[in-house]
């Protein structure tokens, strides 16, 4: 009886291996990168409330990841990140414990734009911030204090990059192009 057991908690597993391999390699064929693209593109425009296109991502977890094609619009519908490549060297298995180990990042063909309005306190960025804090009306449930999370990276790439930066509130506009 107990060798029964024994064997269909051992056939349980092998099939959740088995599923958990599959979509592993699912998510690294055409289709499942496309999926994946898709799926972060809404998930971001629904967290912004903005336009955001992403021509596709590569990656290869847990090692890197690949944007190409992105367009990120502001509030207001002007540019804020138009880019052809943004390539990171992440340990994606560090996320689960509060770390962004960042080995690099490489930025090439990008186009970034920093505006504020002169009658407005906040730039035009300010809405992906918003979208990523916390939310501080919600009371703390957890009985232990969360850590903060840890960002580390360790170099930055920058070819044929260009920042703008126009505050009008302040009078202070700065431009960048790096080749």
């Amino acid at each position: 009886m107990a060798r029964r057991w024994i064997k269909r908690i051992s056939v349980f597993l092998a099939a959740i291996l088995c599923l958990v391999v599959t979509l592993i390699l699912f998510l690294h064929t055409r289709w499942g990168k496309t999926l994946v693209t898709n799926q972060v593109e809404r998930y971001l425009q629904k967290k912004f409330h903005s336009t955001v296109s992403i021509g596709n991502i590569d990656y290869r977890l847990p090692n890197w990841i690949r944007l190409n094609d992105v367009l990120i619009l502001d509030r207001r519908n002007d540019t804020l990140l138009n880019g052809g490549n943004i390539f990171a060297r992440i340990n994606m298995l560090q996320l689960l414990s509060q770390k962004v180990e960042i080995r690099g990042i490489e930025l090439q063909h990008i186009a970034m734009h920093i505006n504020r309005e002169a009658g407005d306190s906040l730039f035009n960025f300010q809405f992906i911030l918003d979208a990523f804090a916390g939310s501080s009306s919600e009371p703390d449930t957890s009985t232990s204090p969360s850590s903060p999370m840890q960002l580390s990276i360790d170099h930055i790439l920058l070819d044929q990059v260009v920042f703008t930066f126009n505050d009008k509130k302040e009078k202070q506009f700065f431009s960048a192009s790096l080749g």
